[in-house]
């Protein structure tokens, strides 16, 4: 069985590495994390992390980071980008 698993995210990189190493631990796991547009930073981090990984784990290459929306607190937009990643 498949297991899919939709994150958002915008701060504590180190929190989002420990949970999508404690998600990809799950058999046939495909992760799909939207991190804020305005979170440049950690964007950056995650997807060289995410990159140098897939070098050396396979199961890496399950994760879609998208970073191009911005998420305002109380609208929307979160429901939205939920919506975009599962149609992913």
């Amino acid at each position: 069985m498949k297991h899919a698993f939709i994150l958002t995210a915008y701060r504590d990189p180190e929190s989002l590495k420990r949970f999508i190493g404690q998600l990809l631990n799950i058999q046939d796991s495909q992760i799909y994390c939207c991190i804020d547009r305005k979170s440049e930073s950690m964007a950056a981090e995650i997807l060289a992390w995410v990159q140098s990984e897939a070098k050396t784990d396979s199961r890496f290459n399950n994760i879609r980071i998208i970073h191009d929306q911005v998420i305002r607190y109380a609208s929307t937009d979160h429901l939205n980008v939920q919506m975009r990643l599962i149609k992913e």
